[in-house]
């Protein structure tokens, strides 16, 4: 009897050994130990011994402790011969559920890192995303930050999974880079460090840039004309006076993000 680590039904180098765990032969297949039906207890190793079964063909099972998960053999029985002078093998695996945590920030400065005085967020939604959609589904665990930002998932499945959060109102993700994480839970394991930073995009600067064909600082008399200039996020350049920008009519734009 083994705890397996990573859920992946086989025993892995260094996936310890389960003891207390009692593992019978069930004579009339009927899914419990009865009277008669021979059994043992899992040592400090794992490992257990039935003596003394009669001659045939039955299932070998386990009886289920609370708070793991069976994953090997599948259905949680495996059927044994057993005859005159044999001996035969029974493997079972077990694993918990882990935890993954971490913190939801506020990136005042946009820079990817929780910096200090850069507070957590409350009341955000993070969740194990395990069939990889992007979306919270049912069966899929999820946590809500407290007032320090912090949260922690628990009932995950061991494995590699990705870990979302649900951005709320106007903000935007800027911390991991991809707005993801990806991480490994293990059997009874506590993964943390999955923290998250997010920012409100600034204030946005609306208008419009044109041509002053008579200099008196309003947009009148314009024509059709070629495309302006490229206004950047840092400055507003002008237009020069002199061809190739001789007409040009109204060009909006926005600058977001400031």
């Amino acid at each position: 009897k083994f705890e397996d680590l990573n859920a992946n039904v086989v025993r892995d180098p260094g996936e310890p050994g389960l003891a207390g765990w009692t593992v019978y032969v069930d004579y009339d297949n009927d899914g419990a130990r009865g009277p008669g039906e021979p059994s043992a207890v899992t040592d400090a190793n794992g490992n257990y011994t039935i003596d003394h079964v009669a001659l045939g063909s039955f299932r070998v099972r386990e009886e289920p402790q609370a708070g793991w998960t069976c994953s090997a053999p599948a259905g949680c029985s495996t059927r044994v011969d057993f005859t005159a002078g044999g001996a035969a093998t029974a493997d079972f695996g077990a694993w918990q559920a882990g935890t993954v945590s971490g913190n939801v920030f506020e990136d005042s400065n946009r820079n990817g890192s929780h910096d200090g005085g850069e507070t957590g967020l409350t009341g955000w939604t993070v969740f194990v995303d395990y069939n990889g959609n992007g979306e919270p589904d049912p069966g899929e665990p999820s946590a809500v930050t407290d007032s320090n930002g912090d949260y922690t998932i628990t009932g995950v499945n061991p494995g590699d999974w990705t870990v979302l959060e649900e951005l709320q109102g106007q903000y935007v993700c800027t911390a991991p880079a991809t707005c993801e994480q990806d991480l490994s839970v293990t059997s009874n394991g506590s993964t943390g460090g999955a923290d998250f930073g997010d920012a409100v995009p600034g204030a946005t600067i609306e208008g419009s840039v044109f041509n002053d064909l008579n200099a008196d600082g309003a947009p009148s008399g314009r024509t059709a004309a070629p495309a302006v200039p490229l206004v950047t996020r840092h400055s507003l350049r002008r237009l020069p006076s002199s061809p190739p920008f001789s007409c040009c009519a109204l060009r909006p734009y926005n600058i977001f993000g400031l």
